[in-house]
């Protein structure tokens, strides 16, 4: 197959699949966290961690933060989790990165410097490991 000299070298030769999905599960995701708004404190948790040790896990109370960043509580959601914001970033982000993904561009090589990109996900895990520490040891509510 010999390259058209038309495609431009940000073209995506992906599978447009996963990027429908991509943008489907996080607009659904913001939505609902949007216009159906949770109770501050729930009847009971869902959390297995929770019920065995009594203390709060990394993504405890992670639901009920989203729903209160996406209704313009900030506080009340940063008090819940404190890592909720970073959660809303990503989301977001992959809602708009699975539209540009499904318009046939790749905003990941302009946007984000590849070491940055190779080591996201990790540092991401990391932050994660250390704030359900700071949870564990009830330094951070």
């Amino acid at each position: 197959m010999i390259p058209d000299s038309r495609m431009s070298s940000r073209r995506l030769v992906r599978d447009p699949a996963g990027a429908v999905w991509q943008v489907a599960v996080a607009s659904l995701a913001l939505a609902f966290f949007r216009f159906f708004p949770l109770a501050g404190q729930p009847k009971f948790t869902v959390c297995g961690f929770h019920w065995v040790t009594g203390r709060p896990c990394p993504l405890c109370g992670m639901t009920r933060a989203l729903s209160h960043l996406a209704s313009g509580r900030w506080m009340e959601a940063i008090h819940l989790n404190a890592l909720s914001p970073l959660v809303l970033a990503i989301l977001c982000a992959a809602m708009v990165g699975g539209a540009f993904q499904l318009a046939g561009w790749d905003i990941r090589e302009r946007a984000i410097p590849a070491a940055v990109h190779k080591y996201f996900w990790s540092g991401c895990i990391l932050l994660f490991l250390g704030y359900g520490l700071l949870r564990l040891f009830r330094i951070v509510p």
